[in-house]
């Protein structure tokens, strides 16, 4: 599982349209916006964010293509065939956005998955203090029994001495910190600087009555 709550400040893409939930009925206008992320080199790659929020037709027509927005809510994510797609839904009202304002993208994520075989390294940083750092993939299924694997790189700048056997190789986290976004190999990368780790320990299945 991968869950942030952000606050991301671009351009929007495609004009809103308005869709119904199957389920309640109830109006919902959906548009997509773009968020330029940067790589190390200073190069950008752009980020497409499909954004839901409540709305209908009247005020489908203040969200249109080119138009500057600032959007805070819940963002989701999801692989599908290789492709993650990235989901957020509006909880903070008003997103207008003043046309000066610069783009961004700030905000928390919280993660359950399992470290990868490399396992964790311990590093220095250029003060001489400790640090880790190890890469951690989130799974869940899509069709039928097919497995996708969302990977996240996390920098863990204040480890405790003692207690944290679990951060190995292939140990399962539960994770929190602040979300940071990238480019590797010319797609999007995930960095958490971790403010939180504990062993995630997976509810055991219940017996067939």
């Amino acid at each position: 599982m991968i869950k942030c709550e952000v606050t991301c400040c671009g351009v929007i893409s495609r004009s809103a349209e308005v869709k119904e939930n199957k389920e309640t009925q109830e109006k919902f206008l959906t548009f997509k916006m773009k968020y330029p992320v940067k790589d190390r080199s200073g190069e950008t790659k752009e980020l497409e964010i499909s954004v839901s929020m409540p709305g209908d037709k009247g005020q489908a027509q203040l969200y249109t293509s080119g138009r500057r927005v600032r959007v805070s809510g819940t963002l989701y994510l999801r692989k599908r065939k290789d492709t993650i797609f990235f989901n957020l839904r509006n909880t903070g009202g008003d997103i207008l956005a003043n046309s000066k304002d610069e783009d961004s993208l700030e905000g928390t994520m919280e993660f359950t998955g399992k470290i990868g075989k490399k396992g964790v390294d311990e590093k220095n940083d250029r003060k001489g203090n400790p640090y880790k750092a190890f890469s951690a993939y989130s799974s869940e299924k899509t069709d039928g029994d097919k497995r996708e694997f969302i990977w996240c790189r996390f920098l863990y700048f204040d480890p405790k001495p003692e207690g944290e056997d679990f951060l190995k190789a292939e140990g399962s986290v539960e994770c929190k910190g602040d979300l940071r976004l990238g480019v590797f190999k010319d797609a999007i990368s995930l960095e958490c600087i971790l403010k939180e780790v504990n062993e995630w320990v997976l509810p055991e299945k219940k017996e067939a009555e």
